[in-house]
């Protein structure tokens, strides 16, 4: 019988992966008359010599959890761990001094899959062949499916092997849990590609504000101290007097003493006088 503690935290973690759903690739519910006894299924990742098989297993939780952790083994062969074997991780019951309390049936389902897709071989793990591998996953479905050599599984989800109408079945249950959890990138539409299509480029044809901004650049440079910029004002006045008849209005900055843009514009000052 679990304890009152463990039976409220078994039940919370329930009642929150029934709303928000189990992580990517697995499901996993405890027994009906006992609530340390939970069975899993896990779903092979793509790209490993697992893809398209189905993995039955078992946590088992003590009395006290969540102050202790679960037992745990695999009852569907897969080539990577012994069948109805003990296995050793680090929050598993071989490691009760780097037990996490923390640690959720959701965190647990999570750290078993990356786990279980690694090659480490410890207690309860053996080594053998991606080609192994795959052809027990292939064989995995029709393992779980017979009753007598796995009655458990049948037992434990034959409505979701079974479904109703309306219900969904184990296949789109594993499938659902990959669909929301999975962040697809977000492809573009069509009015993203008309909006970058018509937008100009800054390069070939500026907008009023870099236009704008181009002006106040020049303006801060006329407003700087006459000494730093004399070669600059001499060349651009000397311009607007080459290209106009009329003197230009406004206030020049004033040109070094003696200096032949000095005699220049006196020059023209007398002309115009006179």
């Amino acid at each position: 019988m679990a304890s009152p503690a463990a039976r409220k935290r078994l039940m919370k973690e329930l009642a929150t992966m029934q709303l928000e759903g189990c992580p990517p690739y697995t499901y996993a519910r405890p027994e009906e008359s006992n609530i340390l006894i939970w069975h899993f299924v896990f779903l092979g990742n793509e790209d490993t010599p697992y893809q398209g098989g189905e993995y039955h297993g078992v946590l088992e939780f003590p009395k006290d959890y969540p102050f202790s952790p679960p037992h745990i083994k695999f009852h569907t062969p897969s080539g990577r761990f012994k069948p109805n074997t003990s296995i050793c991780t680090s929050f598993s019951d071989f490691h009760k001094d780097t037990w996490n309390p923390m640690l959720s049936v959701s965190t647990i389902l999570t750290s078993l899959l990356s786990f279980f897709n690694e090659d480490a071989v410890g207690t309860g793990g053996m080594t053998t062949s991606d080609e192994e591998r795959r052809r027990l996953a292939r064989e995995s479905k029709a393992f779980n499916r017979d009753r007598s050599r796995n009655v458990k599984f049948s037992k434990v989800f034959d409505e979701l092997l079974h479904p109703t109408d309306g219900q969904k079945s184990l296949d789109e249950v594993l499938a659902d849990s990959i669909k929301q959890k999975v962040v697809i990138p977000k492809k573009p539409t069509d009015d993203d590609n008309t909006k970058t299509k018509t937008e100009p480029s800054s390069k070939s044809n500026p907008d009023t504000k870099g236009v704008e901004k181009s002006l106040n650049n020049l303006t801060i440079k006329d407003n700087a101290d006459p000494k730093t910029k004399e070669s600059s004002s001499n060349i651009d006045s000397s311009n607007k007097l080459a290209t106009s008849d009329t003197p230009a209005t406004g206030v020049k900055p004033p040109a070094k003493k003696g200096s032949a843009m000095s005699r220049f514009r006196a020059k023209v000052k007398n002309n115009a006088t006179d």
